[in-house]
C-alpha cells in the first residue's frame, strides 16, 4: 500500500492552488496541496513525517471519483469507506487502545536491544543490515511518537466526552427547528 492516499478535492488555497484530502498510512487524515504531493515533497500526514524513511513505495496517483455528498443520521455511525468520517469516542478508544498496544510492543524490543547491546557492546552494521544501536535509535523515536500521539489523542476524547456532556440531547426534529432558528437570526 502506498503511503499517501488521495481521498477526495477539498478546493483551494489563499493562493489559488488546488487542496486535496489525504489519508496517510497510519490512518490520520490531512489536507496538502496537490502540487506538493504529485512533485513528491508530501509524502506523509504532518505526525509521520519525521520518521525514518523504510522503502518507502513510490506514490500512485489515480483519479478519484467526485464526492458525492452522504447525509448520515445523527446516531448512525459513518462507514469505515466514508473518506472524513466523525471521530466517535468509540473511534478515539480504539485508536488510543491500538497505540498502546504498539507501544507496549516497541518498549519489549528496545528490552530486547539493550539487552543485546549491553552484551555486545555497539557493533557496526553490515552493508545491507542495521546496527543493533541504529535499531535502538529508531525504535525509540518510534515509541516517543506514538507516546505523544496516544496522548493527544487521550486530550481529544476528553474535550469531546466533556463537550458531549455539556451538550443537550434533542431529536431530530429539535435539532432541525434550532438550526432553523439560528440561520433566521433568532434564539429559541
Amino acid at each position: 500500500m502506498a503511503e499517501l492516499q488521495i481521498i477526495s478535492d477539498a478546493g483551494r488555497d489563499a493562493g489559488r492552488r488546488r487542496l486535496v484530502n489525504c489519508r496517510c498510512a497510519c490512518g490520520t487524515a490531512f489536507v496538502a496541496r496537490l502540487d506538493n504531493v504529485k512533485a513528491g515533497r508530501v509524502k506523509r500526514c504532518p505526525d509521520c513525517r519525521h520518521l525514518p524513511e523504510i522503502d518507502r513505495p513510490t506514490l500512485e496517483l489515480q483519479p478519484q471519483p467526485e464526492p458525492t455528498s452522504t447525509v448520515l443520521p445523527t446516531n448512525a455511525t459513518p462507514p469505515a469507506d466514508y473518506p472524513l468520517a466523525v471521530k466517535t469516542v468509540e473511534w478515539y478508544r480504539q485508536e488510543i487502545a491500538t497505540k498502546d498496544e504498539a507501544i507496549r510492543k516497541l518498549d519489549q524490543q528496545l528490552s530486547a536491544l539493550t539487552v543485546l547491546l549491553a552484551a555486545n557492546g555497539v557493533q557496526p552494521g553490515s552493508f545491507d543490515q542495521k546496527s543493533d544501536a541504529q535499531q535502538f535509535r529508531e525504535t525509540v523515536l518510534t515509541a516517543n511518537t506514538l507516546r505523544k500521539e496516544k496522548k493527544r489523542l487521550e486530550n481529544e476524547l476528553h474535550a469531546l466526552e466533556s463537550v458531549k456532556a455539556k451538550l443537550p440531547v434533542l431529536s431530530p426534529m429539535q435539532s432541525v427547528m434550532q438550526r432553523a432558528a439560528s440561520l433566521r437570526g433568532q434564539k429559541q
